[in-house]
């Protein structure tokens, strides 16, 4: 009787951007840490003025995503680059005026008659930062890449 050799080498399921080159992982972090920070800043103020903040929690949740892949592509050091990334353009967004003179995050405004639409450009200011330093903290393997063996 002769024993069949049943182990098969492990093959990687890291497809897409998780398995680029460095300098591509960095590109495509900071790119969506951008693309994050205008669609984020856009989206914050949504049902705030009915005092259902729910554009600032998909605003919110969609950092959180972003953040999250950003640290399966580069771990720690991909958050880093996303906070930064996201941070500049969420905050150049908030002070710069537009061409009529608006800003993307109004902030303490006499004719905010509601909860969150007085407190929804801080909440999306600072909560943007706070949920990408709570993704640092969260255990290593959440982040591991699965391999599965041949069939």
């Amino acid at each position: 009787m002769s024993s069949e050799d049943t182990t098969k080498p492990q093959r990687s399921l890291v497809t897409g951007s998780a398995a680029q080159h460095p300098v591509r992982a960095l590109l495509v972090t900071i790119l969506s840490a951008v693309v994050t920070g205008v669609i984020g800043t856009g989206l914050h103020r949504s049902g705030a003025d009915i005092n259902v903040a729910w554009g600032l929690v998909l605003a919110l949740l969609l950092v959180g995503l972003s953040t999250w892949n950003a640290r399966v592509r580069m771990g720690s050091l991909g958050i880093g680059f996303h906070l930064i990334a996201s941070s500049a353009i969420v905050w150049w967004l908030a002070i710069t005026p537009g061409p009529g003179g608006d800003v993307l995050v109004p902030i303490a405004s006499q004719a905010f008659t509601t909860f969150f639409s007085s407190h929804a450009g801080y909440i999306w200011l600072f909560g943007s930062i706070v949920v990408q330093l709570v993704i640092i903290f969260v255990p290593q393997r959440f982040f591991v890449r699965k391999k599965e063996s041949a069939a």
